[in-house]
């Protein structure tokens, strides 16, 4: 098959242009709030391409002839080079929905609010469709500050308060569960079937698995001005426990970072990556499914990185992924913990009391 690909600037079409003068381009999709991002190096022997400014906009597409083109999505130019010689000329960019906006500070806050809400409301705030977990949308906010603080940085945090990945992608601000393999609308991403043929012979694979660190509870404090004295929260369940050093505002603010570390402590035990011919409909969170390869690696996996590269060798693939399990325990584990602390409250059972001073020492900052 004879990979194909095309460039659109201001709805000019330069592949033609680019075709004959192509050394690589790659566009790399990322999960979460990370802005996936684009590379182009071209062969400018004759300056016959002139230079763009940064801030141009490029819409990228890749498939093969004959078959499909895959839109790859629209990136801002926030890097040129020019080297030689031989000359050559290249360009590095990001995803156009992630603006200089996102990343301004602003000082306000939320009360009385939801999850959902606050999605909306930055959404709006940048011209962005919010598409939000049906899961995340009624979640209780009472109290959100957002000090010199971002909305990128807000976005981000509240994500991994929640077991979410979020990020502006194709005129959408999505909100959606970590690892659940479904797009911006809630509908399930199609699983993509791959096997050892489809290895390119430079390519290959690893796979790695790692113990979960040993700690099944983590603990955190903050201060209770009414009582007058310092309460204590957990997320997970079991030994050993580690506390968190530093004192929350609240009983909720507290969890959630309890539970935050938790997910830390959990994540990320089983790791693949895997260089494969070009498919460049595979994406960030998209379900993939190895068979033949061996007992550790065959199975279903979540991507958490794609890379498309085209350049005169051909199209290939770079992936990195996690398994669904994973994915889930981090996801899962603020609605676990949320549930399992209202029926604490329901059945009218007494805060923890503090750790001893000799467990103080089991303190992680963070």
């Amino acid at each position: 098959m004879t990979p194909i690909f095309k460039v659109v600037h201001d709805d000019v079409d330069l592949t033609e242009l680019l075709r004959d003068r192509l050394l690589t381009l790659s566009v790399t999709d990322l999960a979460g709030i990370a802005s996936d991002q684009f590379s182009l190096a071209i062969d400018n022997r004759d300056l016959a391409v002139s230079i763009p400014k940064t801030g141009a906009a490029l819409k990228v597409s890749m498939g093969y002839l004959g078959g499909r083109t895959y839109d790859m999505g629209q990136y801002t130019v926030d890097e040129i080079e020019a080297s030689g010689m031989p000359r050559t000329l290249s360009l590095h960019g990001k995803a156009a929905d992630m603006g200089a906006a996102f990343k301004s500070q602003r000082q306000r806050s939320w009360d009385k609010t939801t999850l959902g809400q606050v999605v909306q409301t930055i959404a709006a705030e940048h011209g962005l469709e919010p598409k939000v977990a049906q899961k995340f949308q009624d979640i209780e906010i009472d109290h959100l500050d957002q000090a010199y603080e971002s909305d990128l940085n807000v976005l981000t945090r509240l994500a991994d308060q929640y077991g979410a990945v979020t990020k502006p992608a194709g005129g959408c601000l999505i909100f959606v569960e970590r690892g659940a393999g479904v797009d911006a609308n809630g509908n399930p991403l199609p699983t993509v079937k791959i096997g050892v043929t489809d290895l390119v012979e430079a390519g290959g694979w690893r796979t790695s698995a790692h113990d979960r660190q040993a700690y099944a509870r983590v603990g955190a404090h903050w201060s209770d001005k009414r009582a007058a004295k310092t309460q204590y929260v957990y997320a997970g369940e079991g030994e050993p426990v580690m506390h968190i050093r530093n004192p929350y505002r609240s009983e909720k603010e507290a969890l959630a970072g309890a539970e935050s570390k938790l997910r830390q402590l959990q994540r990320g035990r089983t790791d693949l990556s895997i260089t494969l011919r070009g498919n460049p409909m595979i994406c960030a969170e998209m379900p993939i499914d190895l068979s033949g390869f061996d007992e550790l690696s065959d199975g279903e996996w979540i991507v958490t990185r794609a890379e498309h590269v085209l350049d005169g060798s051909g199209l290939i693939t770079r992936l990195e992924a996690q398994r669904p399990d994973d994915l889930a325990a981090a996801s899962d584990e603020p609605q676990k913990a949320a549930k399992k602390k209202k029926a604490k409250k329901k059945a009218g059972a007494p805060i923890e009391p503090l750790p001893e001073d000799g467990e103080w020492r089991k303190w992680d900052d963070v």
